[in-house]
């Protein structure tokens, strides 16, 4: 008996694993192809809405420290500064019972050069 034959009896013997083995790997190759597809889609969509939101910001400095207004002004690009504060927001109604809170906010205070 030679390699071909023994092959094709193999197959021919065993066409019911065989043939679900064939449809488990076709499954298995759309499933992971349609889910590149939506990642890429998915990637595609969060960036352009990162880039609203940014709305024309190239570089940011983020400083353990505020510095001086004159320091600041010698930088190059004429930036914007901008102080960020982490807060939390309490709304007071007319007894205790009304009392809304909204935490983990962030508070910008920026002045007329920001965007």
């Amino acid at each position: 008996m030679t390699l071909p034959t023994l092959v094709l009896r193999n197959l021919t013997f065993h066409w019911f694993g065989n043939l679900a083995v064939l449809l488990g790997v076709m499954v298995s190759s759309a499933v992971l192809t349609g889910a590149l597809l939506v990642g890429d889609s998915l990637r595609g969509s969060l960036r352009a809405k990162a880039e609203r939101q940014l709305a024309g910001i190239e570089s940011v400095a983020l400083l353990p420290r505020p510095i001086r207004m004159e320091i600041a002004n010698e930088l190059p690009g004429n930036p914007a500064p901008a102080l960020i504060l982490p807060a939390t927001l309490e709304s007071v109604g007319t007894n205790a019972t009304t009392t809304k809170y909204l935490g983990r906010i962030t508070v910008l205070g920026v002045d007329s050069r920001f965007p």
